[in-house]
């Protein structure tokens, strides 16, 4: 039986544990001003398994001094996305024991870009879960400065996660 999630239910979940942060490496290569190739290693860092180095060089790679973050109770600037990427790591691992991003499709006009990707993982149970999600972004002088996500339903299921190829 699969169980879902809103996105609600499932922030109010995550402030209830705690766990180790234990991460891998997601390598970036180069510095671009194209907004779909910057909103792509966004992804990777911000869902992906990248360490604090990575995390730091792209976003001083590809994001604006005066980021503005999407919840006005946010700081803005890049040293505060840094602080909240380095946190949704830790968000993931309560989540889930390993998972996977599969970006489905980039595209960009000169402003602005936006992104269908999924995340899925296995949770510390053994069962799979599968979460898409949706961003937006804006770039202004070949750097993002604001992005917009929304998400699906996380769909739970008993079953571990398959087997990729």
């Amino acid at each position: 039986m699969s169980q879902h999630l809103t996105r609600r239910s499932l922030v109010a979940g995550l402030t209830t544990g705690a766990v180790a942060l234990t991460v891998g490496t997601t390598t970036v290569q180069g510095q671009t001003t194209d907004a779909a190739e910057q909103l792509r290693q966004f992804i990777e860092i911000a869902y992906g398994h990248a360490d604090r180095a990575t995390i730091e060089r792209v976003v001083d790679e590809v994001i604006a001094a005066d980021w503005t973050p999407e919840d006005p109770r946010d700081v803005s600037g890049r040293d505060a996305l840094k602080v909240r990427l380095l946190a949704g790591n830790e968000v993931f691992l309560i989540l889930w024991r390993k998972w996977t991003l599969t970006i489905d499709e980039v595209f960009a006009t000169s402003d602005r870009a936006a992104a269908r990707f999924t995340v899925d993982g296995t949770g510390h149970d053994g069962a799979h879960s599968s979460l898409p999600m949706l961003i937006i972004a804006h770039t202004v002088d070949g750097l993002l400065t604001r992005v917009w996500t929304g998400t699906g339903s996380l769909s739970v299921s008993p079953e571990a996660t398959p087997k990729t190829g």
